[in-house]
């Protein structure tokens, strides 16, 4: 299933929707960006590897933030 989350990218100024999957159960998964979109246009071909590896970690704290009960929704 494919998960939608908001975040700002590169120097704060733009808030992008990032398309996800989770693989894996609760306690082992893995996060795989699938795009991300900034004002409607796909813009994870622009992305380098390290921005993507910054917002796959930063899903990560947040659905163990809401597997504990501690994320605000």
């Amino acid at each position: 299933m494919t998960r939608e989350y908001k975040t700002l990218i590169g120097d704060g100024r733009a808030i992008v929707t990032v398309n996800y999957e989770i693989n894996g159960d609760r306690n082992d998964f893995v996060i795989e960006v699938m795009s991300v979109y900034c004002e409607g246009v796909d813009v994870f071909d622009c992305l380098l590897t390290q921005q993507i590896v910054e917002v796959e970690m930063e899903i990560i704290k947040h659905h163990n933030k809401l597997i504990s009960g501690m994320a605000d929704l």
